[in-house]
């Protein structure tokens, strides 16, 4: 029987002690990202609905990939057992009693229960026959993972058009060896429940004496197949591949790409498709009233002179027309200065922001903090945030692809709000401050030259005075 909430909130200060805390709602409360997110369904340890007997009662497996405290242990998912923690203990105390310990682990909303089983038969009831938690509830835990295990989470897309049997036949024979493996399934459709050829997989790719696992690829040939047929892998840390074709070496929709220093008007426009009016609406009615292009800001770079001029940068006069270099015939006309070194800093933020956002991706989102879960909620999101944030567009392109909602969206702007701050002091610590350059030219002006100049030695002024 669960307490009121003021009574589990307040404890028993003079005795010390406080009410047992609740693991799980009894009415859980989905949210949008989780209603609308892929249903996950395993082929190895899916749920049994035992509909013979009493169509309430659920098995549940344990899908929980974490490192024990000591070999020998196994881990029950409590999360969906309505009660108090002590209670879970007791079942669990109760149905084995010669236990060598209990922990409790917490990730987010979910509860664990870490126990450590002294034979080799308690670990197999725990794993085949669980624990009846409740009269409709039983949960299956899943064994702990040894110290050096290297769990890779993979998102699977292509994948064939098979039964669930032959399915699952096929995704063990094809990813085996890549590494041991843990879990794979399929996911459906949250409304349709179809199941549309995209799939998951969880892998242990520690190196063992007894095998050697293949490195995991984006591109991962189904095994059997006469067609060659290829499904596509896609994980943290991978190569850069582009969405569309699959290819390596560019991203999807990938023109000329920007470098630093290149041009700073052009640095937004890649990728993107172009907003000019098309030669059918400027041959209609509608055509947009046509505006002479302003010409872009320049300035005019002088080379160095005589030692005692001062002329360095002209600023261009205030009409539609740029002047002409004047004086020396090895002016040059430039675009405005650009910091090359800025770029350089800013190419870094960018290849840091991306590799942020797909750890976001592909971690548990059940282990997200609660504070920035709470600094979400009262969130407005813009509509160019991630353009602020510096967000290359592959970057970009990978938010979009993944279907995100606002609320993840904006979980997904504080996370990387936090780790900006820290590229950017990354940075700052490996990169010294440089002396700006452009196109091989110094901006200093002549009389910060002159003040740097030692002045002239006394014999060298009595010589000349002589003279």
């Amino acid at each position: 029987m669960a307490l009121p909430t003021k009574e589990l909130e307040t404890p028993v200060r003079e005795t010390g002690t406080a009410p047992s805390t609740t693991f799980v709602s009894p009415t859980p409360v989905l949210t949008w990202a989780r209603v609308v997110q892929a249903e996950r369904v395993s082929l190895v340890h899916a749920h049994q609905q035992n509909n013979d007997k009493d169509p309430k009662a659920v098995i549940y497996y344990s899908h929980v990939w974490r490192v024990g405290r000591n070999s020998g242990s196994v881990i029950f998912d409590i999360s969906p057992c309505p009660g108090f923690v002590n209670e879970a203990i007791s079942k669990a105390m109760t149905i084995f009693p010669k236990n060598r310990g209990i922990l409790i682990h917490r990730e987010g909303k979910r509860v664990h229960l870490e126990v450590n089983l002294k034979t080799d038969e308690e670990r197999t009831h725990a794993l085949s026959q669980g624990i009846l938690f409740s009269s409709s509830i039983t949960i299956r835990a899943a064994i702990a993972l040894d110290k050096n295990a290297k769990i890779q989470k993979v998102r699977l897309s292509n994948l064939p058009l098979l039964d669930q049997d032959e399915l699952e036949k096929g995704l063990h024979e094809t990813l085996g060896s890549y590494g041991e493996i843990l879990d794979v399934g399929i996911n459906r459709d949250p409304q349709t429940k179809a199941y549309m050829g995209n799939g998951f997989a969880v892998l242990d790719t520690q190196e063992r004496t007894h095998k050697t696992y293949t490195k995991l690829d984006h591109h991962v040939p189904w095994y059997g197949d006469r067609d060659d047929l290829l499904i596509y892998a896609n994980f943290d840390q991978m190569p850069l591949y582009c969405s569309r074709c699959h290819e390596a070496g560019h991203a999807r929709d990938a023109k000329e790409q920007w470098t630093p220093g290149g041009s700073k008007r052009n640095r937004r426009k890649i990728n993107s498709s172009s907003k000019d009016p098309s030669s059918s609406l400027l041959e209609s009615k509608h055509a947009p009233a046509s505006k002479p292009k302003q010409p872009p800001n320049q300035v005019i770079l002088q080379p160095q002179g005589n030692p005692g001029s001062t002329s360095h940068l002209i600023p261009p006069h205030n009409t539609n027309e740029i002047p002409p270099p004047t004086g020396n015939s090895g002016a040059m006309v430039i675009d405005e200065l650009t910091d090359s070194e800025e770029y350089r800093k800013l190419g870094y933020i960018e290849q840091k922001m991306d590799k942020a956002i797909l750890s976001f991706i592909d971690i548990d989102h059940n282990q997200i903090d609660e504070n920035i879960r709470e600094q979400a909620r009262i969130i407005i999101l813009d509509h160019d945030w991630m353009a602020q944030l510096h967000i290359s567009d592959t970057g970009q392109t990978l938010i979009h692809d993944t279907n995100l909602n606002l609320e993840w969206q904006a979980i997904l702007l504080i996370t990387l709000q936090h780790k900006l701050a820290h590229f950017i002091q990354e940075y700052e610590v490996q990169t010294p401050n440089q002396e700006l350059q452009h196109v091989g030219v110094t901006t200093r002006s002549h009389s910060q030259q002159q003040e740097q100049q030692p002045p002239p030695t006394s014999d060298t002024s009595n010589s000349a005075g002589h003279q």
